[in-house]
């Protein structure tokens, strides 16, 4: 096994890509749903301090955050989660052993029960999309369009309401 593939660094055709961006479009509003239906929608914690950060930052402030949540954050968390630990996984044990494990541990490294049960639905989906596609690409752009869509509903939501 060379290393690109360990890493689930496999190239995906440009429909795949618009899939996996429309995926990460609609993924946020699941993900709101459940964390409503399932948990407590005031989150607090990371999430508060994330509010405090938006309510109190500048325009170039704000611009850097969406940077750093929508582009860095998902690009770190796919390599780590759906590269490192699922190519270890799955190279020693099985791939489904590496769904069931990078999903788990995706979710619990979110922190709060009310932020955990928003995640869930988009890391089943990206462990699922990880499979079919065998590519991190693919999730990444999942998680990036679903971070931008989160990151700029929080400021919408807390700046301009």
């Amino acid at each position: 096994m060379n290393f690109r593939n360990f890493l689930g660094l496999n190239r995906i055709s440009k429909r795949t890509s618009i899939i996996c961006a429309s995926i990460g479009l609609i993924i946020p509003g699941v993900s709101i749903i459940s964390s409503m239906l399932f948990g407590n929608f005031t989150a607090s914690g990371p999430l508060d301090e994330m509010n405090i950060l938006i309510l109190n930052s500048e325009v170039t402030e704000l611009i850097f955050l969406v940077f750093y949540i929508a582009i860095i954050v998902p690009i770190y968390e796919e390599l780590i989660f759906r590269g490192i630990i699922w190519g270890t996984i799955e190279r020693f044990y099985s791939r489904e052993a590496a769904i069931v494990a990078t999903t788990i541990s995706f979710i619990i490294c979110h922190g709060t029960i009310a932020h955990m049960i928003g995640v869930t639905p988009i890391s089943i989906c990206m462990a699922y999309v990880r499979h079919k596609t065998e590519s991190v690409y693919s999730t990444s752009i999942i998680h990036i369009a679903n971070n931008l869509i989160v990151i700029l509903l929080m400021i919408f939501l807390l700046r301009v309401s």
